[in-house]
């Protein structure tokens, strides 16, 4: 009895540790799926977090890549409005060798002047021009070298090119001067004329355009009339070295080139002529300040021709 007690006495400790040892495991795996759970949650939670922060740091770069978008159509309103940059083209002109207008085989500005159609006619619809948007000048100051790049003087032209009166007599007056569509509704039409009545150069050229409007449109209304009275000043003005005809508010500032070959001592008679209507400041750029009576076009016309009559000879046979 005692050696059977004692072993189911043991048998019974044998299954209360084997019990207990089970307990104990199971509340280990208990614990450890409750951890495993906690960081698999944990792990979500900061996959979530993660991804969160991915899509604001994507919206944000969009946000920002908006704006700097934004920022640049209105900075460039051009390609906002479908401009394309890459399709326009400049023409690069080397002066020297571009066009000679004068015949002493050099190129110059008046040849240059002559040839700008070559370049770009302004007329979408033909094909005889290179269609280029703008000019690009290669030096044209004195130099000592025949492609002008050690310029000696920023303020001049090289007297190979020409001078500085082969720029464009300017005129600012406040008067209508234009074609209106109702005269002549054709955009190419419109435009031939601009050019044409821009060339003038005499009164016959004035007398046969004015003539040669009445036939094919009608009689001109008063601003293609006064277009055509300030195409045929402008020239005049050019030959008496005039650089710019400005309207102020009560006077009009002629200035001449400033070195303008004018016999000097034709001025003082010509102001006295005048009188109060006329004075002249003998600034480096000469010029006078003229109060006009009547019709403004034709009392500077009138003014510019006596102008041109005091230019020198030398004068004269430079402008021929």
């Amino acid at each position: 009895m005692r050696r059977r007690g004692k072993r189911e006495l043991a048998a019974l400790l044998t299954v209360a540790l084997l019990a207990g040892s089970a307990a104990c495991g199971a509340d280990a795996g208990e614990k450890d799926a409750a951890t495993g759970t906690a960081e698999a949650a944990a792990g979500q939670d900061t996959e979530t977090a993660a991804g969160q922060g991915t899509d604001a740091q994507a919206g944000a770069q969009e946000n920002l890549e908006e704006t700097a978008l934004s920022l640049m159509r209105e900075v460039n309103p051009a390609e906002a409005a479908g401009t394309d940059d890459l399709y326009r083209s400049w023409y690069e002109v080397f002066v020297y060798s571009f066009y000679d207008g004068d015949g002493d085989g050099i190129g110059d500005l008046p040849g240059l002047t002559e040839k700008l159609d070559y370049i770009n006619d302004g007329n979408p619809a033909t094909d005889t021009d290179l269609g280029c948007d703008g000019i690009w000048l290669m030096p044209v100051m004195p130099a000592t070298t025949y492609h002008k790049y050690d310029v000696t003087d920023y303020c001049a032209i090289d007297e190979q090119y020409g001078t500085m009166e082969d720029f464009e007599t300017t005129i600012d007056l406040n008067m209508d001067a234009f074609i209106p569509d109702t005269y002549i509704s054709n955009e190419f039409q419109k435009l031939d004329i601009y050019k044409r009545i821009a060339g003038i150069e005499s009164q016959q050229e004035y007398d046969d355009m004015l003539e040669e409007l009445i036939d094919r449109f009608g009689e001109p209304p008063k601003a293609v009339l006064n277009l055509l009275a300030i195409a045929r000043l402008k020239a005049v003005a050019h030959q008496g070295y005039i650089t710019e005809i400005k309207q102020l508010q009560k006077e009009i500032r002629i200035t001449l080139y400033e070195s303008a070959k004018l016999n000097p001592e034709g001025i003082p008679p010509l102001v006295a002529k005048y009188r109060r209507q006329l004075q002249f400041k003998p600034d480096k750029e000469p010029k006078f300040l003229f109060a006009p009576v009547g019709d403004i076009v034709q009392a500077l016309t009138v003014f510019a021709k006596e102008l041109m009559e005091l230019v020198e000879e030398e004068g004269k046979s430079e402008k021929q």
